[in-house]
């Protein structure tokens, strides 16, 4: 059993908990920046309005505070939108403790002719990161569904670490080195079919610029 914290309560926020609570872990759900999601949530009946259903009785609910981060925790589990990552970053420059630290907001943002990750982006506050990243949905997580992702850590040791923490009959998880590699390659699946300036990025990703 471990203390697992997630940062983020949006659909795939909440929705990662359950994986987590079948592996019999204390799973503790904060939110920094929507305050009403937290209050609904936080109900009797817990119900999720992305998500359409109750959450586990046993997930327990935290108001976020940068004080909540350098608490004890076994993992600490990044699921904020992309615009949210840079004070969430600035947060974990300050705690003490040395929680691995996964990493599951998607996104890339671009710094000139540059484009960084998310990863790429908390590793200057942080350097403690793993991340996760895979096709399964909110939804069909949440309804367990059989899907699988990718851990991602230069230490294939730690990957695999966290992989155990939440891997489930219906959560399979495959581990790799390449951490760029995966992460582009998500941002790159998912750009590629929105709109003109999502082609522009995925461009810079398979090098036509």
């Amino acid at each position: 059993m471990k203390k697992i914290l997630i940062v983020g309560a949006g659909a795939m926020g909440a929705a990662f908990s359950i994986p987590l609570l079948d592996n019999g872990h204390l799973v503790t759900l904060t939110e920094p920046y929507n305050l009403k999601l937290l209050q609904k949530i936080n109900s009797k009946k817990k119900i999720h309005p992305s998500l359409n259903m109750n959450l586990p009785k046993k997930l327990k609910i935290n108001k976020f505070s940068s004080d909540i981060l350098d608490r004890k925790w076994d993992l600490i589990v990044i699921v904020v939108s992309s615009i949210g990552i840079d004070l969430i970053g600035k947060n974990l420059s300050k705690i003490k403790n040395k929680s691995p630290i996964l990493v599951l907001t998607k996104g890339l943002k671009l710094d000139g002719r540059n484009l960084i990750s998310m990863s790429t982006l908390l590793r200057k506050y942080n350097k403690n990161l793993n991340i996760l990243k895979g096709p399964c949905l909110a939804k069909e997580l949440a309804k367990k569904v059989k899907s699988f992702t990718v851990v991602a850590n230069k230490n294939i040791n730690i990957a695999k670490k966290i992989g155990k923490l939440i891997s489930t009959n219906y959560y399979q998880t495959e581990f790799s080195r390449d951490v760029n590699g995966v992460e582009f390659f998500i941002c790159y699946k998912k750009y590629l079919f929105n709109d003109n300036w999502s082609w522009t990025v995925a461009q810079y990703i398979i090098g036509f610029i």
